[in-house]
């Protein structure tokens, strides 16, 4: 699971993801797939995409909604299973 994935995922769901960092600042993905820091008030001295590598919980709310707490694995389950086509499947009808 990619921070990309999560982009992806908040899109589509008009949900918003957050996480900690390990500077103790959190990094919130918005519905709009726009990954931000909101405490922070200087240039950064990290990378968001290795933070998210190295995340092992994430707090997922839709807007107005409360939040539900996931681990990395569950979150990559749910967002793999909301992509696009993940759960289609091909139907053979007999005419």
């Amino acid at each position: 699971m990619t921070l990309n994935d999560i982009r992806r995922y908040t899109v589509r769901q008009q949900c918003e993801v957050r996480f900690r960092m390990a500077n103790g600042m959190d990094c919130v993905v918005d519905p709009s797939g726009v990954a931000r820091v909101p405490s922070l008030r200087a240039v950064p001295d990290f990378n968001i995409e290795s933070e998210f590598a190295a995340a092992a919980e994430f707090a997922v709310a839709s807007p107005g909604g409360p939040a539900k707490r996931f681990t990395r694995h569950d979150l990559a389950q749910v967002a793999a299973s909301n992509k696009p086509g993940a759960s289609a499947q091909t139907h053979d009808e007999d005419d």
